[in-house]
């Protein structure tokens, strides 16, 4: 604990601004249990510098006394390259949030 308090300290004077933008895939909702899929863009700027960062997220929820509480987040970044330097990925699986199961890609 004392080591993130003295990181805290030493970062205080810094001047951050961040912008997120949310592109929400799906939400579903069972009875208590509720999870959500979306890709979370930022804009960061910390003293002056613009840094530009980008996940996956998936968030898992449960309702407890009428309330909507964080069971689980999941966190994918996605680096950013250059388009040069991007290798291509051929997926076997597709997967939406509307299908229970994997479906294999061509079928």
């Amino acid at each position: 604990m004392e080591m993130e308090a003295d990181d805290y300290r030493k970062n205080a004077q810094e001047i951050i601004d961040r912008k997120d933008y949310f592109n929400f895939k799906c939400i579903r909702i069972f009875e208590n249990i509720a999870y959500a899929v979306y890709n979370l863009k930022s804009d960061i700027t910390e003293n002056g510098n613009l840094k530009n960062k980008n996940w996956n997220e998936s968030v898992f929820f449960r309702k407890i006394n009428r309330k909507w509480k964080i069971e689980l987040i999941h966190s994918m970044p996605i680096a950013v390259q250059e388009k040069s330097t991007l290798k291509r990925i051929t997926p076997i699986y597709k997967a939406t949030c509307y299908q229970k199961h994997l479906t294999p890609i061509g079928q």
